[in-house]
């Protein structure tokens, strides 16, 4: 498998990666715990549907349930102007050849310190996660349980 060699500048940015993947990890994690939360199906409008579960194993951090599919919740990670996490949205489906295949269908970006967010650019959304109070938070939250919801049913769009 070929590899790049790569100049100080970039690898200095991992200098501290075991700290920050442990503190990226349990960001995504609260994530996970908090669309639980906000999404759940008593506070959910009736007929939706949708639900999270958190479950961390090796491969997921939690369990998406909607009326059309299953889902789950990957941590992956890049390099950026530091090490950021990809909780990547993933669909079940079976493919043609009967086989199970997960399908990456959205991302949210979780950056060590700053809010979690969704797109680039002019349509980067931000998840308020630092708001302790009002509606903004869980306004924000709900947002991306439907936006997760949409792109469960819609497929890859990244």
């Amino acid at each position: 498998m070929p590899g790049n060699f790569v100049e100080e500048s970039q690898w200095r940015k991992l200098m501290t990666a075991e700290v920050d993947a442990a503190s990226i990890r349990k960001r995504s994690a609260q994530i996970v715990s908090t669309l639980a939360k906000v999404c759940s199906p008593e506070r959910m409008p009736n007929g939706v549907g949708l639900a999270f579960e958190p479950q961390e194993t090796d491969l997921s951090l939690g369990k998406i349930t909607t009326p059309f599919c299953e889902g789950r919740f990957r941590l992956d990670w890049s390099v950026e102007e530091r090490l950021l996490g990809r909780l990547v949205v993933e669909r079940k489906y079976t493919n043609h050849q009967d086989q199970i295949v997960w399908q990456p269908v959205m991302e949210i970006m979780v950056p060590e310190y700053d809010n979690p967010y969704v797109g680039d650019g002019s349509s980067r959304v931000s998840l308020l996660l630092d708001r302790e109070l009002g509606s903004h938070r869980e306004n924000s939250v709900f947002s991306l349980g439907m936006s997760i919801l949409c792109a469960m049913v819609s497929g890859p769009r990244f």
